[in-house]
């Protein structure tokens, strides 16, 4: 199994998922996706694994953790149980829309901060698709010692493959949590700029498609 930094929905084509560092907004998005509809699958860790060399996401624990801006926002306190630390203003939020089936990966975007201008998405290369799974690897310094380095780059290289990859960058000054559930939700209902990207072509895989 490799294991991303990553959170994880359900959705009608399969599973989809949001990668990034601490702060990239994994878990608040994972939220607002929820609401508008989407199992949960996994937060902040996802682990994938090759079924017939299928990219496919494990389900993880039905609970994700939330700072309180976050909770404020989504209206979800009612959900809240303890703290994750006494001295953590970050609170468990147990979830009972939960996937827990394995589900073949559908598409990927990795969550990044910067600019100053209005939410971008936008799709990358494989290379460097390879390259931002490969920095998101959950605690990957320990893969060498675990013997899991070649286990992790035939995984990482069977997904950039297989399944889209796409950026989501949003400015720094401002998370705009509504904004960017809305426009990641448009590609995977079937509209805008990436939904072309995001069809099934047949039961082993996926693939990009022009146009």
């Amino acid at each position: 199994m490799a294991t991303l930094h990553a959170s994880a929905v359900q959705t009608n084509a399969g599973a989809v998922l949001f990668l990034g560092k601490s702060g990239a907004g994994k878990s608040s998005l994972l939220a607002a996706l929820i609401k508008r509809g989407y199992p949960m699958m996994a937060d902040d860790v996802a682990g994938v694994v090759l079924d017939d060399a299928v990219p496919t996401v494990l389900p993880a624990f039905p609970c994700t953790r939330l700072w309180a801006d976050a909770l404020d926002h989504l209206a979800w306190w009612p959900r809240v149980g303890r703290r994750v630390r006494e001295d953590m203003d970050k609170h468990l939020a147990p979830i009972d829309e939960f996937y827990a089936f394995p589900l073949a990966l559908r598409a990927c975007f990795v969550l990044t901060v910067g600019g100053s201008g209005d939410i971008e998405l936008s799709t990358t290369a494989p290379s460097d698709a390879f390259l931002w799974l490969s920095k998101y690897a959950y605690r990957k310094k320990y893969l060498v010692g675990l013997g899991q380095a070649g286990n992790q780059f035939r995984t990482i290289s069977t997904v950039v493959g297989r399944v889209p990859v796409y950026r989501a960058r949003r400015p720094a000054h401002s998370f705009q949590l509504g904004s960017l559930a809305e426009q990641i939700d448009g590609p995977l209902q079937g509209q805008g700029a990436c939904s072309a990207a995001l069809q099934l072509t047949d039961a082993k895989g996926w693939r990009e498609v022009a146009g």
